[in-house]
């Protein structure tokens, strides 16, 4: 009679917030409020970069770089915190978070180039483009160095606009398809081939921006002005995208294997997904403290371009 119990509290479907709430002990209540009041510090302290940068920034398409990129922190810990409280609307949190990595990862590229001075600064240097980077370092060994062209600096920057394009789209047939799903008799049961292509094409796109990524950064790094904090914004960027697009997948696959256990209110899955959220908070809360100390300049700092044409016309 026990087990039969266990197993219907352990069944697929997602808790309510209420049955989250009431099957909590101490210990679990003590987790989720000092979590949440992690995510409220880290909202607070992307609050007060938004209002530095506003005050301090006056182009409006670097502000718009900017907060994209420093608020990343704040607005994912966000997401988690809403996944951790109402797991039943978890999915939509990832969704919104799979989107907003998308824009992010562009949004890194566009500030990474703009604030290396000027465009058409590698030109001078005869900058070489390095194929050979992570993550197909070690398949691509016989890729040549080509000279950096504008066309090839086109070609970087639609290599990360494809996937804030594409990953909203990719969202949406994903909605579209569990919608249907649900509507299946055996529903539950139901595996759909569709969702895993769509996961693989999703993967493949964030692959592909996190190599031309890798690429620029190697050109800015080697060919241009030194930039503040540069190798630590691209390793906290690196971070951040692994963390939100393997971490839950990881979780899953162990859930699967058997090693998460079912603690009811929550089945196998839903725990996994319960413990991303819960990881994600304080990862977030970290880069978001992380992003208040690389990208927070003094406001002479701010306009490179002005700076480095100043001294052009000197010379």
């Amino acid at each position: 009679m026990a087990n039969d119990t266990i197993m219907l509290n352990c069944s697929s479907k997602m808790p309510t917030a209420i049955q989250v709430v009431t099957a909590m002990d101490t210990l679990a209540l003590v987790m989720f409020v000092t979590l949440t009041a992690m995510a409220a510090v880290a909202v607070a302290v992307g609050a007060e970069a938004a209002g530095h940068f506003l005050r301090v920034e006056t182009s409006s398409v670097q502000l718009s770089r900017l907060l994209w990129v420093n608020e990343a922190g704040p607005v994912l810990t966000m997401l988690a915190c809403v996944g951790m409280w109402v797991p039943r609307a978890a999915m939509f949190m990832d969704h919104a978070a799979s989107i907003y990595v998308g824009c992010y990862l562009h949004c890194f590229m566009e500030l990474m180039l703009s604030e290396s001075g000027n465009e058409g600064w590698p030109f001078h240097h005869r900058a070489t483009l390095r194929l050979r980077t992570g993550p197909l370092c070690c398949c691509c060994l016989c890729l040549p160095n080509p000279k950096l062209s504008s066309r090839w600096l086109t070609a970087l920057r639609s290599g990360t606009l494809q996937t804030a394009i594409l990953r909203p789209l990719l969202v949406l047939l994903s909605i579209l398809v569990w919608v249907d799903r649900m509507a299946s008799d055996n529903w539950e049961n139901t595996n759909s081939t569709l969702e895993s292509v769509l996961g693989y094409v999703l993967g493949a796109s964030t692959l592909l921006a996190i190599w031309v990524l890798s690429m620029a950064f190697f050109i800015v790094k080697n060919f241009t002005l030194p930039l503040p904090h540069l190798t630590a914004r691209f390793a906290l960027n690196q971070v951040l995208v692994l963390l939100v697009t393997l971490q839950l997948k990881v979780l899953r696959w162990l859930s699967s294997a058997g090693i998460v256990p079912c603690i009811p209110p929550f089945s196998r899955h839903a725990q996994a997904t319960s413990m991303h959220h819960q990881l994600l908070i304080i990862e977030m809360f970290v880069v978001t403290l992380t992003s208040h100390r690389l990208y927070r300049r003094p406001v002479k700092d701010f306009d490179v371009s002005s700076a480095l044409s100043s001294s052009r016309q000197t010379d």
